[in-house]
Order: C-alpha cells, then sequence, then structure tokens
C-alpha cells in the first residue's frame, strides 16, 4: 500500500522560501543573491512551485535583473516560465521605482538634491530604446513644480520644440528648468545637435528672465552636465 503521508509532505522548497525571507529582513537585499532576488519575488505570484529554476532561466535569458525588469512583455512570455501575473508584478515593480524617485524629489537643487534628480533620470531613462527629452520645471524656491515628457523619437533624432518649453514654463510660473534626455547605446558627450539646441533653449528664456539650470545626459557609460562642464555660459556656446 502506497505511502500516503509522502504526498502529504511540505515541499521542500517552502523551508528555503522562509530563510531567504528571513535573511532579507535581516541583512538587507545585498545579502541574496540576483537569482535569489527573482526567486523571492517569484514566490508571491507563484506559490506552489519552486522559483528557482524560472529564476535562473531568466537571469540565462536576459543576463541581468535590469534587463529582466526591462524586457517587453513578449520577450518575457517567450521564455514559457511566465504568465500574465508574473509580467504584470515586474512591470509594475519597473515604473515603482520611477515613481518612487519622481514622488520624492527634494525640495532644493543642491548638490544632495541634484544627485537624487540624477537617480530619477536614470531610472526614467533605463530600458528607453529611443532618445526622450524630459523637462523639470522649477520656481523661486526651486522646488520642481512640473515635468513634462517629450516623446520618442527616432534612435538618431528627438523632435523637440522650443516653443513648447516655453509656453509650459509660463504656464507653470517657472523661473529655472533643467533639460535631461538620454542617449541610448551611445556615449555621454554631447553631439553639436545637443549644443545647439541647449543654447538656443538658454537664449530664449533668458529673454524671459528664466534661468536653464542644467542639461543632464544619461548615456549607458555615465552621465554628462553641462553645468558642471561649462556649456551653460551662452558665450561659451556661441
Amino acid at each position: 500500500m502506497a505511502d500516503r503521508s509522502k504526498s502529504k509532505q511540505t515541499p521542500h522548497y517552502w523551508g528555503h522560501r522562509e530563510r531567504l525571507r528571513d535573511r532579507f529582513l535581516e541583512k538587507g537585499i545585498s545579502s541574496l543573491a540576483d537569482y535569489e532576488i527573482i526567486e523571492l519575488l517569484l514566490t508571491y505570484i507563484i506559490p506552489r512551485r519552486d522559483t528557482k529554476p524560472i529564476a535562473k532561466r531568466l537571469l540565462d535569458k536576459f543576463g541581468s535583473i535590469p534587463k529582466i525588469l526591462d524586457a517587453e512583455a513578449s520577450s518575457l512570455i517567450e521564455t514559457g516560465s511566465l504568465g500574465k501575473s508574473s509580467i504584470v508584478l515586474f512591470k509594475l515593480i519597473r515604473q515603482l521605482i520611477t515613481f518612487y524617485y519622481q514622488e520624492t524629489l527634494t525640495n532644493n537643487f543642491t548638490e544632495v538634491d541634484k544627485n537624487h534628480i540624477i537617480q530619477y533620470l536614470q531610472g526614467f531613462f533605463q530600458g528607453k530604446k529611443r532618445e526622450v527629452f524630459k523637462v523639470l520645471y522649477m520656481d523661486a524656491k526651486n522646488q520642481i513644480i512640473y515635468h513634462e515628457d517629450f516623446g520618442e523619437g527616432t534612435e538618431t533624432e528627438t523632435s523637440i520644440y522650443l516653443r513648447r518649453i516655453v509656453e509650459s514654463a509660463l504656464k507653470s510660473n517657472a523661473l529655472s528648468i533643467i533639460l535631461a534626455h538620454n542617449h541610448p547605446g551611445g556615449l555621454k558627450e554631447p553631439s553639436e545637435r545637443d549644443i545647439l539646441l541647449t543654447k538656443e533653449i538658454q537664449k530664449a528664456l533668458s529673454f524671459l528672465d528664466m534661468t536653464l539650470k542644467d542639461h543632464i545626459i544619461i548615456a549607458d557609460n555615465g552621465i554628462y552636465s553641462f553645468e558642471e562642464n561649462g556649456l551653460l555660459d551662452i558665450e561659451a556656446c556661441d
């Protein structure tokens, strides 16, 4: 007669899951391997399967956690390991990262605050396949009062309209702005077009007694700040 008690035994991975949760609570995410982070996430969506093999397959296919989070839903489905709920979880986490930095941007554009803004921009541009412009509008107290995206253009050119920036600055009663855009797959250094565009926007704002505080480029090989590199002096741009 078959031993029915074996069928009622606790699955071997349940204890492992509990140990992962305890380790995370006690020591933080740095105490977990990459596959363990994905494994732990999936336990909340796939409660009755061992999620370790799935986590390892995802890392083998995409190479890293950021690339998993940035992957298209169709690519995730192609792995054959994930259903709709798991994909929603990954996409929700990815967008929450951007939302977190967007909602917690601090008030003053000091060095610390600038780093916070850069963290937000890195999250916002992560995974974007085309150039996108982001504009942050600030008031007299250097508080960010409005932000605007200028959509995706082609991989080599982004449609950005000077008039829209000026109109939005006037409507929001901004006194200064920060420009930002990405160089997907490219270097952080600005192109001639980037410099020319920055110069045109800066001059237009100066006529309205507004200030361009910085133009930040986010690229695979780092971050470029026009302000830190002395390119916001109108004469230097001429």
